[in-house]
């Protein structure tokens, strides 16, 4: 059996190599590459299509082809559409339709269709829409988040509507989004708060009815293979850049306003109990020390970093607050592990979580620490927890 998913706007490469630098670089790659990942090990080949582009500063996605380890069941295919350089995900709407025109001709020229179709995100979900009824095979759909949320959260803080339209193009993906949850033969999402309540919004009701049925909660995992208690030689390392002993509070996210680290600044800064016997820790993908030198960092993460180290600075906690730098997935495994040993917390402090992977993973180092006891599933903290998470 062959599955293509459907990422336009994920941008994956073999070594993962610009994971958070970018909104469109965030938790849907992780996603998608583990589930790509975990269905080869059931005989199933997947392919993850995604865009081909060139840009000085995202390198390495102007290739055809792409993997993961020599696995040759899982391929990366990187199919041009529109300008030969990067374009955010809420640009591509208008070169989507060639997109799927590409994609088509490339599986003719395999001589080898795919069996099924799965879209991520609106893009891939009305990319989805489009080849499935060229080809009229089934598609399954992922959201990750749905449009008319963020629409409204940002209407919220008293942004215009022709303003929002103009930058982010909701009507757009509001519409794809709906024909991707009318034609897709099976919906997953990660929470009943996903289904009952997102999925029932007025925006997208209509285009569910007599069909509510086809949604399917399927709470995400962790990579034990990663994320697990077992020691390993990088600890003792990460054990020597956290300098402190005392109880962490972890916050490792995309640098964005939307996380909210400065609430837990905020916080911090005004309890004397946690200044005393804890830091906090925010991970970072830079090697600058932050409190020397911003330089090299994108405008948009620099803008909020400032904040960060206004409030910092004011309140005198540049001992308290670390900055570690984590480049990849078994990094910041380690610091959990670490981490777990001075009895820390992770914190999550976004208003608004659709899909929540940091918690899945912080969460099995904690359940990993209790031994025998019964263990939840992975996806607890989402489906009983999701408004206080």
């Amino acid at each position: 059996m062959k599955i293509i998913f459907l990422n336009p706007q994920g941008n994956f490469d073999s070594r993962d190599s610009h994971w958070t630098k970018h909104q469109d670089f965030g938790g849907q790659l992780v996603y998608v590459k583990e589930i790509a990942l975990a269905l080869s090990k059931k005989g199933i080949k997947v392919d993850i299509i995604t865009r081909k582009f060139r840009d000085e500063e995202l390198s390495g996605f102007d290739a055809t082809f792409d993997g993961y380890g020599g696995n040759d069941d899982v391929r990366i295919i990187r199919i041009p559409c529109g300008p030969a350089g990067f374009l955010r995900k809420e640009l591509l709407w208008p070169h989507l339709a060639e997109w799927c025109e590409n994609i088509a001709a490339f599986y003719a020229s395999e001589n080898e269709m795919p069996d099924f179709i799965t879209g991520h995100y609106g893009d891939g979900g009305i990319a989805a829409v489009m080849l499935s009824k060229k080809w009229n095979i089934p598609f399954s759909f992922t959201a990750h988040s749905l449009g008319i949320f963020k629409k409204e959260k940002l209407l919220g803080t008293g942004e215009t509507e022709k303003n929002l339209e103009k930058y982010f193009h909701f009507d757009e993906r509001i519409s794809a989004e709906n024909l991707a949850i009318k034609y897709a033969s099976k919906i997953f999402v990660s929470s009943s708060m996903e289904k009952f309540e997102q999925y029932a919004h007025d925006s997208y009701a209509r285009s569910l009815t007599n069909s509510a049925d086809k949604i399917m909660i399927v709470p995400p995992g962790a990579n034990r293979g990663i994320f697990n208690e077992s020691a390993h030689t990088e600890d003792s390392e990460t054990a020597e850049k956290i300098k402190t002993e005392k109880q962490l509070i972890i916050m490792a996210s995309r640098i964005d306003d939307k996380k909210n680290h400065i609430a837990v600044l905020k916080a911090f800064a005004g309890n004397k109990s946690l200044r005393d016997n804890s830091r906090i820790l925010i991970v970072t993908r830079y090697d600058n020390d932050l409190y020397e030198s911003l330089e090299g960092i994108p405008p948009s993460e620099k803008t909020v970093m400032e904040k960060w180290l206004e409030l910092i600075r004011k309140n005198s906690m540049e001992n308290e607050v670390i900055f570690y730098k984590s480049s990849d997935q078994r990094q910041l495994a380690s610091l959990y592990r670490c981490a777990r040993e001075r009895k820390s917390v992770f914190c999550l402090p976004t208003l608004y979580e659709p899909f929540g992977l940091t918690v899945i993973r912080s969460d099995v180092m904690r359940i990993a620490r209790r031994g025998n006891q019964k263990r939840r599933p992975f996806g607890y903290s989402l489906r009983k927890r999701n408004r206080v998470r």
